[in-house]
């Protein structure tokens, strides 16, 4: 699997050379330090990491085709588990060929960014050192295999997208699902572009393996205001599945999502504060909640402003409040730096 990663990075190099495009290095290191309070009980650590490493090759085939393809090394080892129904190995994060019907217009196949998320997914993941509990559990569908059709006017996006669901079903070994995934995501500029809106719903409907019927829906409404050398994000989360009495299962989360940055010469400072809900089926007729409450200040120190590295401190505290039970604290510290550079441009 090395010497096919090798070969893959080999190819994008060579062929950036004929054209252009942006071949980007997208990644953060980090020293990490974990701790608990005595209820939750986790053991404490402190570990250097590599949190994030992306390749990231945008190019365009003539005046009409494009493509994206992003992948990451980190998960080379997992890179021969592969969905049933999409084919593709867990090292490839999306990978998509886009054709501009004209210029309003465009239509894009493959692995797809559907616009998922709210306002917090449109924020570069290194960027992030806590995602909402919502956020979280949707991160992991953000980009599947289907079909986009995106609309550009003026200052306004419309995504909408019909994609594979998000279980391989099957009967026996044979692939058996004929139901998808379908959605759409929106987002603008009002007001001379100091207001951002965000907003996304997804569904799906399908019978999984065992012929148990599953719905679910993914919404995200929200936005970004921009006032100064302030940012302002606000977002409302809401993950729903309708309960599986077969199983034990989380079927409802909720987060609502606030962050304040602030922009300086040598780099910014954020506050972001998430207040969350989920609600976890034990049979057909009982379930338990939880609430939690998440913290990330962080400062972010970039000493020239066109340069492509910096610096952060960031602490993060997630406090899980279970029903009849006391509250579970995590606390992660992060001392690190970042780099997001295109080699084509350096």
């Amino acid at each position: 699997m090395k010497n096919t990663l090798t070969l893959l990075l080999a190819t994008v190099l060579c062929s950036s050379l004929s054209f252009a495009g942006k071949l980007s290095l997208d990644a953060r290191t980090d020293f990490e330090s974990y701790s608990t309070n005595e209820t939750l009980g986790k053991p404490a650590y402190s570990v250097f990491k590599i949190n994030r490493l992306k390749i990231d090759f945008q190019g365009k085939l003539g005046e009409a085709n494009s493509f994206r393809t992003r992948i990451d090394p980190l998960k080379v080892d997992k890179a021969t588990s592969k969905g049933t129904r999409d084919g593709v190995s867990s090292y490839v994060d999306f990978a998509f060929i886009t054709h501009n019907l004209n210029e309003e217009w465009n239509i894009s196949m493959g692995k797809i960014i559907t616009g998922m998320g709210g306002v917090e997914a449109m924020n570069n993941p290194g960027d992030v050192y806590l995602r909402s509990v919502t956020g979280n559990d949707a991160a992991a569908i953000y980009w599947p295999v289907g079909m986009q059709v995106q609309g550009t006017m003026d200052d306004h996006k419309l995504n909408i997208n019909v994609a594979n669901v998000t279980e391989d079903v099957t009967t026996g070994t044979n692939l058996s699902s004929t139901s998808h995934l379908y959605g759409f995501a929106y987002t603008g500029k009002l007001m001379e572009g100091m207001l951002i809106p965000n907003i996304s719903y997804h569904t799906e409907s399908f019978k999984n393996s065992t012929a148990v019927k599953i719905d679910r829906t993914y919404l995200a409404v929200g936005g970004k205001v921009l006032v100064s050398d302030f940012e302002i994000e606000l977002d409302y989360l809401n993950n729903n599945k309708k309960h599986d009495p077969q199983t034990t299962q989380l079927i409802d989360n909720l987060s609502a999502v606030a962050l304040v940055r602030y922009k300086m010469e040598t780099g910014s400072v954020h506050l972001k504060y998430e207040n969350s809900a989920t609600k976890t089926a034990l049979t057909s007729s009982t379930d338990t909640k939880s609430t939690i409450t998440g913290m990330t200040a962080a400062y972010e120190f970039k000493p020239v402003k066109d340069e492509n590295w910096r610096a952060h401190v960031a602490l993060t505290q997630k406090d899980t409040k279970p029903e009849n039970a006391d509250t579970q604290s995590e606390k992660i510290v992060y001392v690190g730096t970042r780099i997001l550079a295109d080699f084509l441009k350096m």
